[in-house]
């Protein structure tokens, strides 16, 4: 019985390659759906050509039409999402089923991964729209119950490639399944490694990147967005991006709508 399916979002020829180098193992009640976008109709690797594997072709355009295409082809109670870039062990995987099981009322479980740094809250703790402290939404950090996808999937307007926003697919998927009223839960637990920083931690220097972050800061504190966006200006620039620029463009995507679609 397959109890996890592993959503994992890939491109290109390259790509396969890299999933291929993955070395996923072979765990019981776990599969691999992989969304294989814009494959230039290259062949599949032999080492992926197991029961255990399932490649989807796709040629839609954006990641989190990528990741909406993976999640067409998964059938397991719990879904985790996943990159062409992680490594995995079967201990890490099952800890994502055993926490899911344990806990049957949670919809939505985030977890953390190790390989830049990146700083949690140590303890466990219900996700509402004031996030505690240290708490940030990377997308093969999050796992949730199949049954909640007749109401959620990824905005195709935020990610890499999205209609309007190059960023925010993670935060924007999490802000959606708590409007939603899904109960969303982290658990400080290690499930995978990522090698260097992702997306959301580089310095911002595009001005649809400043204005996705404005959009998701005013979708999460409708009321103390205003007050927020300085902060968040005067926190980027620490870590490399302009002040102005920043605070500009960040303000001018607070004005666009960031519900539910």
């Amino acid at each position: 019985m397959i109890k996890l399916d592993v959503a994992i979002a890939t491109h290109r020829p390259d790509g396969i390659r890299r999933v291929k180098a993955m070395q996923l193992p072979m765990v019981k009640g776990v599969r691999y759906v992989v969304s294989w976008q814009n494959h230039e109709g290259a062949p599949i690797p032999q080492e992926l050509l197991r029961s255990d594997i399932k490649i989807a072709r796709f040629s839609g355009k954006g990641v989190s039409a990528n990741r909406n295409n993976a999640l067409r082809h998964t059938s397991a109670p719990i879904v985790l999402f996943a990159d062409d870039d992680l490594t995995y062990t079967p201990a890490r995987l099952q800890s994502v089923i055993d926490t899911m099981e344990a806990h049957p009322n949670v919809d939505v479980g985030t977890f953390q991964y190790e390989g830049d740094n990146k700083r949690y809250p140590s303890e466990p703790s219900l996700i509402s729209l004031h996030k505690p402290r240290w708490l940030s939404f990377t997308t093969f950090e999050i796992a949730i119950r199949s049954k909640c996808l007749n109401k959620l999937h990824f905005d195709e307007r935020f990610g890499p490639n999205g209609s309007l926003f190059p960023i925010g697919e993670d935060e924007k998927f999490m802000l959606d399944a708590i409007k939603s009223g899904l109960i969303c839960y982290y658990f400080p637990i290690v499930i995978t490694s990522h090698t260097g920083p992702t997306t959301g931690f580089r310095a911002i220097t595009d001005a649809k990147a400043a204005e996705g972050t404005g959009c998701l800061i005013r979708g999460r504190y409708p009321w103390s967005w205003p007050l927020r966006i300085p902060l968040k200006a005067y926190r980027l620039w620490k870590n490399g991006s302009k002040f102005g620029f920043c605070l500009l463009y960040m303000t001018k995507g607070a004005m666009t709508d960031c519900t539910i679609v």
